[in-house]
């Protein structure tokens, strides 16, 4: 397809760039990567690059490239004469010139990890002849981290516009690089017996880095230099032996006789691109930009081959000198016979096809679009109309379009095990249907259950059991359960909003009693006679009726119900099941989930809906929310489940479908139903119905922060499966939706421009590989809304041709059309290019070698800028070569695949706002609640004797006392102050240990191991004192260093250090409690407890402080502590110290005496 918008023009800091956009592109996959279109939104940050717009750069060259550089510093000082010198002239004084020389350090025997984003042809693909293959680097500074030897002099000096490349890409046959096996072991002679004389499958020499050296009987360009390149000496790299003659072709200066070597024609074969990363499953994991750098080779595929043949691309250094001012052996001329080594950097093998093949990625993409259907199991066949036996004909029509309907409906056959353990089959689909499916599945229809078998469908007209639903119900429960996180964040969400609910639930009917719903002390104690009546008349009934003694739960297995309604008509307070309370136990539980679902209010003092980009009241629920959320967008779900089938998708197709609300549902009320402490059905399971509540209330509750749209929810989307994926990973996406998308949903919703090149609303809510060749991507629309889908080749990853056609006799090249100004021409059209030139092979032609393969960069580029500025200075007016001008000619022409109508392929309308199902039938009506008098006891039964009770205290006091444990012990005591005893106060031990030592008792010292890691352990011990409650402001520990006295054995005064002189060991981290961050320092002249150690401070994260009582453990690691040395032979003692700092009840900082002092023994010679 044609370039739409292209601008050319030079870049104000020397580096050439080229801004051009393809028809657009969208996010690639993150974990709920709707996440980052929400947050630029937010932002209002405009973005550099629009979706699907690349920006050109010749060259991206580092500040310093690698190699030795040398810093000469020197000064000239001029000043005015003295007043009473008679010589009036100036002092000056010259101070003599200080040079320092310093090593750059880059990579040069080997990529660094992770360094290849991607490669062209893949490996083991094939590729047409005309191909010039390339590589895509992650970082856009690698091809230039490096100088090259061999360029003419001052090529690169003060050149903004270009700069040589220390890279090549070359490819190579087999019979070009293969040797013959006495040969390798005649260049490997003088090298280590341990490294193989072998070739690898890229038919390179594996060795070490310092091995490259010794290599004898070749021609030798790797340049390792012992001195420079001794950090890299031991790197593994890989050296091809090139022939003499095929290295002269390759390397010689075509402009001279063949006598001298020229690097300088490489820097048009690498530039650097930025794209925009929208759309792409790799590259846009991260960022909406990113750069690389790209490198390409110069060589073809044989020309005019009959056969297939495989081909060897090796990315080669062109840096042959060892760094030190030493030439490079390279002298010419080379005989033919001879070898010569190379550095390659990375390697890989793809398969030319012959010139008469077309397959190609148009033909792919082509593909594609002519076999565009549904996901299902292959193609639905009609009914036979073919003869049976008339007996049967109607039976087997009937069976055959059964089975066509199923099929049709994406359903496939299982194996099943019944509960009483017999195989049998069933049928199943996953959450990616063929076609809508209604929502709910039928009238009052509620996807909640305890065990999820109840949500089987059996098939009476197949006689096979549906287990679609019970399956993603299982599925759900299992990926929580496998979440430790989770389970606890949904297990404290439960407790906290049933225990609300259940306080005012009981509330409400004690109101209804006739009280005020907070008992006195006096009414307490007087409802204690009732308490126990009740207590005694619910074990009587109980046994009465052949129970098991619980209260709480149902007895599941009693079918009494009217004998159950009789018990707990008598017992309406002592259980949540009974109808006082179960009637009222729902409202308050929604209610009290959906306080939980709240953010903190913003600066305008309103309370919003918790929506992942503001910050919750309650972490538990913003965990559950967003992991439900996860798993809605199909986050982690196994691809079998995706795909029950794999007839469901082939290679090289692309599977439309919808995704099934239904299915969706199951699988999370499967993960909420864990932690169920009270719900002996589903329906009175509260506490899951107010979080699915919760849920749906932000669900369809307009976002007017972004936009007034509701939360997005994957509708529908598309599998494909095709060579395209691995060929071009970051294959771009792009959708279009209909008009009625542009605004938002909610015409109360306060709409938001976007940013500049941000689409107002994001089009891919996931796009993910599940496989090297399978990708999916799931929208938030469905047809008719989504109205188009696009496929495009990435802008990096694009592939290179030498021209249109090639073959032994002529070189065909269409010219594009580049402008190097924003202004187009009236009459401009896309696709529009400057015609078809023929280069012929008659000798003369200076752009490409057919005896090597080869292009001549130089030459190439240098006519490309003259046949782009001929006649169009107006449109074209650069007319130096850069590596951008010929990185766009030689670049592919941009293939799209564009699906025009998609619900051409599927039939349904649009679905409501994705909400989970709750139960909604009604509770039973409330019984009536009449006001009563409860029996009195004697006010002396409720006071402790000998003590006189205290006033009672105000309602306040009561509701917080309700939710906190008593404290008899600080009730009775008068609160400390600065008179409090120091015993009182709590106390700690400490200890210090060697992680690593086998024997806990004492610290090793002059061990084989240089550096030891301790553990500091600070434990709280004894009982409770007064002060528990107070904060803690920080912990000090101190630790002595130094050197071993001298004289130790002779002093048993001497004070012991543990830490050598010179020890500064890192900054340690807490082991449990996280309340608590650690500092390090060195003790000062004016702590005379810590003269001489080096202190840790234990600060809280809290202000003023964490209290006492929480601070039970607070150890950490020390991590590398390089022991004092000692080597006497008796065992010494260094004391550590520690001391505690809290805030007294008058808020003045109080310093402990030392809560402890620990003696670490220290030996010597053991080896811990």
């Amino acid at each position: 397809m044609p370039i739409t918008r292209s601008t050319l023009a030079p870049f104000p800091l020397g580096k050439h760039e080229e801004i051009w956009k393809q028809p657009g592109s969208q996010l690639g996959f993150i974990p709920r990567l709707i996440h980052r279109h929400a947050e630029r939104i937010l932002s209002q940050i405009p973005r550099d690059l629009a979706p699907g717009e690349a920006r050109f750069y010749s060259f991206y060259s580092p500040s310093l490239i690698g190699g030795v550089h040398t810093v000469s510093v020197s000064q000239d000082i001029s000043a005015p004469p003295e007043p009473y010198n008679p010589d009036r002239s100036r002092r000056t004084t010259k101070l003599d010139e200080l040079s320092q020389s310093f090593i750059v350090v880059a990579p040069k025997f080997t990529l660094p990890p992770n360094a290849v984003d991607s490669v062209f042809p893949g490996p083991g693909t094939s590729a047409e002849h005309t191909v010039l293959p390339h590589i895509v680097l992650k970082d856009p500074h690698l091809p230039w981290m490096r100088s090259p030897t061999h360029i003419p002099a001052g090529e690169d000096d003060n050149n903004t516009r270009s700069q040589t490349t220390w890279l090549a890409l070359l490819i190579f046959s087999v019979e070009e690089l293969q040797i013959p096996p006495e040969t390798i072991q005649s260049v490997l002679r003088q090298v280590p017996p341990d490294v193989k004389r072998e070739q690898s499958e890229t038919f390179a020499l594996r060795m070490r880095a310092q091995d490259t050296a010794k290599l004898q009987d070749v021609v030798n360009t790797t340049g390792f230099s012992a001195q420079l390149n001794a950090r890299d000496a031991t790197e593994p790299t890989e050296v091809i032996l090139l022939p003499g003659q095929l290295f002269s072709s390759l390397f010689v200066d075509p402009g001279t006789d063949k006598t001298k070597l020229n690097t300088a024609g490489y820097k048009y074969m690498a530039h650097v691109r930025q794209v925009a990363t929208d759309g792409m499953a790799q590259a846009g994991s991260e960022t909406d930009e990113a750069m690389f750098s790209v490198v390409v080779s110069r060589r073809t595929g044989p020309i005019d081959a009959e056969h297939s043949s495989m081909m060897i691309a090796h990315l080669v250094s062109l840096d042959w000198d060892g760094g030190d001012g030493k030439e490079s052996q390279v002298r010419l001329p080379i005989p033919n016979d001879a070898r010569v080594a190379m550095t390659s950097l990375y390697s890989w093998t793809y398969t030319c096809l012959p010139s008469l093949n077309q397959s190609s990625p148009l033909d792919l993409l082509t593909n594609l679009g002519e076999h565009l259907t549904v996901l299902r199991a292959g193609e639905v066949a009609a009914p036979s109309s073919q003869n049976h036996d008339l007996a049967n004909a109607n039976d087997d029509e009937a069976l055959s379009a059964m089975i066509a309907k199923r099929q049709a409906d994406g359903y496939a056959l299982a194996r099943c095990r019944t509960v009483t353990g017999e195989v049998t089959a069933s049928i199943i689909r996953g959450p990616l249907v063929p076609n809508q499916v209604a929502r709910p599945l039928r009238e009052k229809f509620v996807m909640q259950s305890n065990f999820g078998s109840d949500l089987a469908i059996f098939d009476q007209d197949f006689g096979l059991l549906d287990q679609t639903y019970s399956t993603a119900w299982q599925l759900g429960k299992t990926l929580a359960m496998a979440d430790d996180a989770f389970c606890a964040a949904l297990a404290r969400l439960r407790a906290g909003g049933h225990e609300r609910g259940l306080e005012r639930a009981k509330q409400e009917v004690h109101v209804l009693m006739g009280q005020d719903g907070y008992l006195r002390r006096q009414k307490a104690a007087d409802g204690m006679v009732d308490l126990v009546r009740g207590l005694n008349a619910l074990n009587t009934r109980l046994h009465a009726h052949g129970r098991a003694a619980t209260a709480v739960v149902e007895n599941r297995w009693s079918g009494d119900e009217s004998a159950k309604a009789a018990m707990m008509s008598e017992i309406d307070l002592l259980s949540q099941n009974s109808p006082h309370l179960a009637s009222r136990l729902g409202a308050h539980t929604d209610e009290a989930v959906l306080g939980f679902a709240m953010a903190e209010a913003g600066e305008d003092g309103n309370e919003v809906l918790y929506n992942e980009y503001n910050v919750a009241t309650n972490p538990d629920y913003a965990y559950v929310y967003s992991w439900v959320l996860d798993k809605a967008h199909l986050a982690n779900i196994p691809a079998h489940y995706l795909l029950p089938d794999r007839a469901f998708l082939p290679q090289e197709t692309l599977r439309f479908f919808y995704v099934d609300a239904n299915w969706t549902d199951a699988l999370i009320d499967g993960a909420l139903s864990l932690a169920n402490h009270w719900g002996a059905t589903p329906d009175k399971d509260s506490p899951r119905t107010a979080i699915k509540k919760a849920i749906n209330e932000r669900l369809r509750t307009p976002d007017d922060a972004l936009g007034g749209w509701h939360v997005p929810m994957p509708r529908f989307g598309f599998l494909m499966r095709s060579q395209l994926l691995v060929q071009f990973p970051d294959l771009a996406v792009d959708v279009k939706f209909s008009a009625t998308r542009t605004r938002p949903v909610s015409s109360e919703g306060v709409g938001v421009s976007p940013p500049a090149n941000t689409p107002a609303r994001q089009p891919i809510l996931v796009q993910k590989r599940i496989a090297p060749d399978t990708m999916y991507c799931l929208f938030d629309a469905e047809p008719p809304d989504l109205r188009r889908i696009t496929f495009t080749m990435p802008p990096h990853q694009q592939c290179f041709t030498v021209g249109q056609t090639l073959n032994k006799s002529t070189l065909s090249v269409i010219f594009k059309k580049l402008y190097t100004t924003d202004q187009r021409p009236p009459d401009h059209q896309p696709g529009q290019n400057l015609g078809r030139v023929d280069f012929p092979n008659d000798g003369k032609t200076p752009v490409f070698d057919w005896q090597s393969r080869t292009l001549d960069p130089a030459a190439f580029s240098t006519y490309l800028v003259a046949r782009l500025g001929r006649n169009r200075e107006s449109e074209f007016s650069d007319t130096m070569p850069t590596s951008a001008v010929s990185g766009l000619q030689l670049n592919n022409p941009i293939l799209q695949l564009d699906v025009g109508d998609v619900s051409a392929q599927t039939s349904g309308s649009a679905s409501p706002v994705f909400q989970l199902s709750t139960p909604t039938a009604d509770a039973p009506a409330a019984p009536p609640v009449r006001a009563r008098t409860p029996l009195r006891v004697a006010s002396s039964a409720t006071r402790h004797p000998g003590r006189q009770r205290p006033a009672s205290p105000p309602r306040d006091a009561e509701l917080l006392a309700r939710h906190r444990r008593e404290h008899p012990q600080a009730a009775l005591r008068a609160p400390p102050g600065f008179g409090a005893d120091t015993f009182d106060r709590p106390r700690y031990s400490v200890g210090v240990y060697a992680v690593s030592s086998r024997d806990r008792r004492f610290i090793p010292s002059d061990s084989p191991v240089p550096y030891v890691d301790l553990v500091v352990s600070i434990r709280w011990f004894g009982e409770r004192p007064q002060s528990y409650l107070l904060p803690l402001t920080r912990m000090l520990v101190g630790i002595p260093y130094g050197d071993m006295p001298p004289d130790v054995d002779k002093n048993p005064n001497a004070k012991i250090p543990l830490l050598a002189r010179t020890a500064d060991p890192p900054v340690p981290a807490m082991l449990r409690n996280q309340r608590l961050n650690v500092l390090k320092r060195w003790g000062s002249k004016d702590e005379k407890e810590l003269k001489g150690h080096v202190v840790f401070e234990l600060v809280p994260r809290t202000q003023p402080g964490v209290q006492l009582s929480m601070i039970r453990d607070a150890s950490f690691r020390l991590p590398r502590a390089q022991i004092t040395s000692y080597a006497g032979t008796r065992p010494r003692f260094a004391q550590v110290k520690l001391f505690y700092e809290f805030l007294e009840m008058r808020g003045k900082p109080k310093v402990a005496d030392f809560s402890d002092r620990a003696e670490v023994q220290i030996r010597a010679g053991v080896d811990g």
